[in-house]
């Protein structure tokens, strides 16, 4: 038995360092981009207000629509770039731009431009 046990045992550590032996050197060609240095919101939260009151029943995506307001900053030193923004959340099951919330069938959909922004 322990014959067998340390055989086990040899053979999951070897196991393990397989993926150690990876090659020595790596070509790369092209252009390798950094993202530049932004901040949203000063590195806060992102925070839209609905007020005290929302009649679930009255939510039909024109009643409560908000702004969602936020600023982008990055470093000036750095040339203009095509950026991307990504908004990570729980989708609602019923739709993708649809972040869910603690209430049943009730999510916030985050729009842009008036087009359903969806999440992830």
């Amino acid at each position: 038995m322990q014959l067998y046990a340390g055989m086990l045992l040899l053979l999951a550590c070897s196991a393990l360092s397989a993926p150690g032996m990876a090659a020595d050197n790596m070509k790369f060609s092209g252009t390798l981009i950094e993202p530049p240095p932004c901040t949203i919101n000063n590195d806060g939260q992102v925070g839209v207000d609905f007020g005290n009151r929302v009649g679930v029943k009255k939510v039909d995506g024109v009643n409560y629509l908000q702004v969602m307001n936020y600023q982008i900053k990055c470093d000036p030193s750095v040339s203009a770039r095509d950026m991307t923004l990504e908004i990570m959340g729980t989708p609602a099951d019923y739709d993708p731009a649809a972040v869910s919330s603690d209430v049943t069938d009730l999510a916030i959909q985050i729009q842009q431009n008036g087009v359903p922004f969806v999440l992830n």
